[in-house]
């Protein structure tokens, strides 16, 4: 199998296409959207759901949960069971139900900035605090703060953990995590950890929930097959107490998961899809690897973070541009379509990319920030 094939999202109602102003020979690193073919067997899932026609009410069985669970058991956590997975709705919802459920208005939540906006939106939004514990930059690394860090836990409730973490790509190791929820529990802080990313970490993976079983983990194929478009999520809850309040939730809000298009593409993912995440993965490596030697050569004012996981990279271009307008116009000029830090309340002038594409497009956007104001 070779990923020479990207896919063509012309008119086919892709935020990603439609969310570029579609000059000609522009180039969009924006959105965390691959511009890979899915696997060939999600594929095949989806039109022998369609072309049966069953597209009406659907549920996950216990063959879906089941390759499910193994595919993490056999990866992360080994205490993951199936009866403790819920099947909710997109990632973002499933961060404000969590609000819902574990926290009263007015409590504190804990984010470490820069961050993925829904974090602190999916709290601000139904009236509870944002407690932000930033991260420490060390030696061209974010280090967590957990001096900061605990004395957050004090006056918060729950703690919202994202590894590898959104934008920064940073792979929350053994001994971090080990000493964040060792302080969350001093102080009865909930942990809601995002790792709908962890099958794309480079480096060796724990997952929270394997060092303390009530973190509550989020999960999801969008991110490791390239589906959001099938809006489900999975969420591992091993307290009952905590199982009955998350689901008790979604009845409030009426949200019942039927998607028979979600659990199709799913089985086949979790069950044929590891060779293809492989081979991808090594390509977005590539990517990653010319892409930061390029710039460390050639731009060497554009400092990228060391990626840890995920298929983005984290691009400091302060030393360049004073502020983000003076960003934008550069990027624009240059036809290339990125994510600008403040989006992820980050300090500084930054910008996320998105590697997940062909070696072409890597050269290409390499050539156009190369090249001097006057060829522009």
């Amino acid at each position: 199998m070779k990923l020479t094939a990207l896919v063509d999202r012309e008119g086919m109602r892709s935020v990603k296409s439609n969310s570029s102003s579609k000059r000609e020979g522009q180039i969009d690193l924006s959105l965390a959207d691959m511009d890979f073919m899915p696997p060939v067997e999600v594929k095949e899932a989806l039109y022998r759901q369609i072309t049966n026609g069953v597209l009406g009410y659907c549920e996950a069985d216990e063959a879906l949960k089941r390759v499910i669970t193994q595919w993490y058991k056999r990866r992360y956590f080994s205490q993951i069971k199936s009866e403790e997975l819920i099947f909710g709705p997109g990632m973002n919802t499933v961060l404000s139900l969590c609000v819902e459920a574990f926290t009263k208005e007015q409590d504190e939540i804990i984010v470490m900035p820069p961050v993925y906006a829904p974090f602190i939106l999916s709290a601000l939004h139904q009236n509870r605090r944002v407690r932000e514990v930033p991260f420490i930059v060390e030696t061209g690394k974010y280090e967590v703060d957990f001096t900061g860090f605990e004395e957050a836990c004090k006056v918060s409730k729950m703690f919202f953990l994202c590894s590898p973490h959104n934008p920064i790509t940073k792979v929350f190791n053994h001994e971090e995590l080990r000493r964040l929820l060792e302080i969350a529990k001093k102080y009865h802080v909930l942990v809601v950890a995002d790792e709908i990313h962890c099958d794309w970490s480079f480096l060796p993976y724990t997952s929270a929930s394997s060092i303390d079983p009530l973190v509550i983990t989020l999960l999801s194929a969008s991110k490791t097959f390239n589906l959001q478009s099938m809006q489900t999520s999975l969420i591992y809850i091993h307290d009952k107490e905590r199982f009955a309040e998350f689901t008790q939730a979604m009845k409030r809000h009426m949200i019942s998961s039927h998607n028979g298009l979600a659990y199709a593409a799913y089985f086949a993912a979790y069950s044929y899809g590891e060779d293809w995440l492989n081979e991808v993965k090594e390509i977005v490596k590539g990517n990653i690897n010319y892409f930061t030697s390029f710039l460390k050569k050639n731009v060497p004012d554009f400092i990228v973070y060391p990626n840890e996981g995920t298929y983005l990279v984290w691009m400091d271009v302060s030393r360049r541009f004073p502020d983000e307008k003076g960003a934008i116009e550069f990027f624009e000029k240059r036809k290339i379509d990125v994510i600008l830090g403040s989006n992820y309340f980050a300090t500084g002038v930054w910008v996320r990319l998105n590697l997940a594409t062909g070696r072409q497009q890597i050269v290409e956007v390499c050539r156009r920030l190369y090249e001097s104001e006057e060829v522009q």
